[in-house]
C-alpha cells in the first residue's frame, strides 16, 4: 500500500515537473518569437523609403490697385444774368483832313579828306672828304662778287662800277647811290658787296670821323 502511494506520488510530481518545463519552454518560445518580431519590425522601418520634402517657391502676382474714382465736377444749374445799363461812353469822331507831306531828301554830306603831307626824310650826309683825312682809309674786307650769267654769256669778263658811299667812324660802309653800272642786273650783287665791306676808321686830327667819297670798283671774272 505504501509502495503504491509512493509510486503515485512520484508520478504526480513527475507530471507536475514536466508541466512546469513545458510552460517554461512555451514562454521562452513566445519571448523569442516576440523578440524576433520586434527585430524584423525595426529592420523594416529602417529600410523603408524616406519621404522627400520638396519646397517650391510660389510667386503670388499682386493685382494692380484699382484706378482712383473720377472726380465729378459739380454742375451749377443757376443761370447768370448780366444787366447792362446805357449805351456806353460816347466816342468822338474827328474828321482829319489828309495833308500831303513832302519829304525832302537830305543833302549828301560832303566828305573832305585831307591829303597827307609826307615829309621827306633828310639823311645827314655830312662827312669829310678824302682830302681832309690824315690818311686814306684802307679796305679791310676782300671784294667778292659773282657776275650774273646774263653778263658772262656775253663774253664780258670785266665791269667797271662806281658808287657814292659814306664810311662811318667805325669803318662801316653805307651806300648813298650807285653812280656807274652799265648792267642793271648787277645791282643786287653790287649792293651786297658794298654793304658787306669794311674800311679802317677814317681819321682827322687823330679822331675817328666820317668820310664821303665816290668809290670806283673794277670787277673781273
Amino acid at each position: 500500500m505504501y509502495s503504491s502511494n509512493h509510486t503515485q506520488s512520484f508520478a504526480t510530481k513527475k507530471t507536475t515537473a514536466f508541466a512546469s518545463q513545458a510552460r517554461a519552454l512555451l514562454l521562452s518560445v513566445a519571448i523569442l518569437g516576440l523578440a524576433l518580431a520586434i527585430l524584423w519590425l525595426g529592420n523594416s522601418l529602417k529600410n523603408a523609403p524616406k519621404d522627400t520634402l520638396i519646397v517650391r517657391a510660389i510667386t503670388l502676382a499682386v493685382p494692380p490697385p484699382p484706378p482712383p474714382p473720377a472726380l465729378e465736377q459739380p454742375v451749377v444749374d443757376t443761370p447768370i444774368t448780366l444787366q447792362v445799363q446805357g449805351a456806353g461812353p460816347a466816342l468822338q469822331v474827328l474828321n482829319i483832313q489828309q495833308q500831303d507831306i513832302k519829304i525832302q531828301k537830305p543833302d549828301a554830306p560832303s566828305l573832305q579828306s585831307e591829303q597827307p603831307q609826307w615829309e621827306a626824310l633828310e639823311v645827314n650826309w655830312d662827312a669829310f672828304s678824302l682830302d681832309d683825312l690824315d690818311n686814306m682809309p684802307t679796305l679791310l674786307t676782300p671784294l667778292r662778287i659773282t657776275l650774273p650769267k646774263s653778263i658772262t654769256r656775253q663774253g664780258i669778263t670785266e665791269v667797271m662800277v662806281a658808287a657814292d658811299i659814306i664810311v662811318h667812324e667805325n669803318g662801316r660802309v653805307e651806300l648813298i647811290q650807285v653812280t656807274q653800272n652799265p648792267y642793271p642786273e648787277l645791282k643786287p650783287e653790287l649792293d651786297k658787296l658794298i654793304r658787306s665791306s669794311r674800311f679802317s676808321p677814317p681819321k682827322k686830327g687823330g679822331d675817328n670821323v666820317r668820310v664821303k667819297f665816290n668809290w670806283p670798283i673794277r670787277i673781273r671774272s
